[in-house]
């Protein structure tokens, strides 16, 4: 949405200043001279999940599942681009729409194929939320990753165990934000805070600076 709006807000004899608390597609970076954003890239997410994998967890095999937007297929290729400079092997990498009835034949052909060491899930919390409990059906457990975009998945059963990449949890440690989280839910009781919320906070104040 941020790519496909800049050139109307670049566009113009008067332009317009848009920060985005959200946009991780590397070509906003070039997507004109008054398009900003805040927080982390897909590059900086898919190279430090992969090192995550590598050097934390020992991996030496990875499966992705990515769903087919800007956003699914930058992470992935970040991803799997790293691991394998640092010594890993994909063996699976399947692409899916978030229509598809059910995520059972991606799991059962790499349960077929010996399994993996990490799976990267390179999608949306609510794509997590039916893959996880698929892995049990199937009855690989492979360590889950994702990035920034499962955000929520943390606060939730299914969730638990699940490695994510994001710029801002709500848990952190700390006055500043623990007065800015409840400030949050008083003022929204119906919305999560992730990075988003948070990011977008900081702009206000950012713009105010400036």
């Amino acid at each position: 949405a941020t790519l496909a709006a800049a050139p109307i807000y670049n566009g113009s004899a008067r332009p317009v200043v848009a920060i985005s608390p959200s946009a991780s597609a590397p070509s906003v970076s070039g997507a004109g001279p008054y398009i900003f954003r805040v927080c982390p890239t897909d590059v900086v997410h898919g190279t430090r999940l992969a090192a995550f994998a590598r050097q934390r967890l020992g991996a030496r095999t990875a499966a992705i599942l990515y769903h087919t937007d800007e956003y699914g297929r930058g992470i992935r290729g970040t991803f799997a681009a790293e691991f394998q400079r640092l010594g890993g092997r994909i063996v699976a990498d399947d692409p899916y729409v978030p229509d598809l009835p059910s995520f059972e034949p991606y799991l059962r052909r790499l349960q077929q194929r010996g399994g993996a060491d990490v799976l990267l899930i390179a999608g949306t919390e609510a794509s997590a939320l039916r893959i996880l409990p698929t892995l049990d059906t199937v009855g690989i457990h492979p360590r889950v990753l994702g990035g920034d975009a499962l955000s929520g998945l943390e606060a939730t059963p299914e969730g638990q165990g699940v490695f994510m990449s994001a710029a801002y949890l709500p848990d952190r440690p700390g006055a500043r934000n623990e007065a800015f989280v409840r400030a949050y839910h008083v003022a929204y009781p119906d919305q999560p805070l992730d990075h988003r919320g948070a990011a977008a906070y900081d702009i206000v104040y950012l713009l105010a600076r400036a």
